[in-house]
This record gives structure tokens, C-alpha cells and sequence, in this order.
């Protein structure tokens, strides 16, 4: 059974905590693996609008959930500013990027992430800036607890992480973990 995009888009209060950080960060690089639904595209494009868009902004899929072809609301979002668009895997664009960015977030590949999770912490992430990653507390993706397992290794490095996962309400699917990482 092919899962609803409501079922696969990150909750309302995880999709809050992005925008929140992106209005208040004001990241001047923005990079978002994984389209999925467009609730996070669409915070951090509100967000870039209500920060008078100084950033750039990077947006990485393989549309393999799109049958290869972006969305067409995707065209729409441009209205609060551009994105750039790059048709990648998650893998090749985060091993072959030399760029870093402000923020990241992270909601692409689930069953393979955790294996270059250290990179896009270590190369990626600029110093001070903010990656979320999400779905790492679903039991559909054991795997991507291992990014919390690097991070207790790395701790010496002087990472600060949280996992946002309490559900509050019947409605809310936060138990499936966000994960947020400051460099």
C-alpha cells in the first residue's frame, strides 16, 4: 500500500520547529534533501520570504517517488524565492558537494542516510549552522538510529543534539523523530 503524502510529511509541530529556526537563523545557505510532500519546502520558503530572501536555497531529489519528474507545485513554491533545483540521489550529491551550508535538512534516502550521516555533519554543515534529520525514532527506519550513535561517539567534537519525539496529541506523529544537530 502506497503511503498518502499526509502520512509521509514531517508532523506540524516538527514542520514549526524548521520554520522557526529559518526565521530566526537566517541562514544564507539553505540545502533540503528529500522533497517528499513540499511541507518543509513550503516552511522554508515562508521562512526566506519572511527573512526577505538573502539565502540560497538547494533542493535535492531523485523524484524516484515521483516517478523521475518533479512535482508541479514545486514551480509554485519558487514564488517566495528561487531554488535550485538538483536531480541527485541523496548519496551522490552529499559525496560529491564541496559547498557547506547554514541549514540542512535531511528526509531523503531512510534506508541508507545513516551511512553518510558523518559527512554531512563533518563537510557540509557550515561551523554554527543547524542540520535536522528526520524520521531517526521510526521503527520503519532502524538504521538512522545510528546517526545517534555517531553523534555519542563525536561527542568530544562539541556537537549539540536534540531529538524532538513526544507526541502530545492523537493527531501529532512526532514519536517518529526529528532530529536537530548544531555545529
Amino acid at each position: 500500500m502506497t503511503p498518502t503524502p499526509e502520512q509521509v510529511a514531517i508532523d506540524q509541530c516538527h514542520a514549526a520547529l524548521v520554520y522557526g529556526v529559518a526565521v530566526s537563523q537566517k541562514p544564507k545557505r539553505i540545502l533540503e534533501l528529500g522533497y517528499g510532500s513540499g511541507r518543509v519546502t513550503d516552511m522554508i520558503q515562508r521562512a526566506r520570504s519572511f527573512n526577505g530572501h538573502a539565502s540560497h536555497y538547494v533542493l535535492v531529489d531523485s523524484w524516484l517517488d515521483w516517478g523521475g519528474t518533479p512535482p508541479q507545485g514545486i514551480a509554485v513554491r519558487r514564488e517566495y524565492g528561487e531554488i535550485e533545483i538538483i536531480t541527485s540521489t541523496e548519496e551522490d550529491f552529499v559525496k560529491g558537494c564541496k559547498d557547506q551550508f547554514d541549514l540542512i535538512f535531511s528526509d531523503a534516502d531512510h534506508l541508507r542516510s545513516h551511512e553518510w550521516f558523518p559527512e554531512v555533519i563533518e563537510k557540509l554543515l557550515a561551523p554554527m549552522g543547524i542540520a535536522f534529520f528526520h524520521d531517526v525514532m521510526s521503527p520503519d527506519y532502524p538504521n538512522l538510529r545510528q546517526t545517534l550513535h555517531w553523534l555519542l561517539s563525536n561527542a568530544h567534537k562539541g556537537y549539540v543534539a536534540r531529538v524532538f519525539d513526544e507526541s502530545s496529541r492523537n493527531d501529532e506523529r512526532c514519536d517518529r523523530g526529528l532530529l536537530m544537530v548544531m555545529k
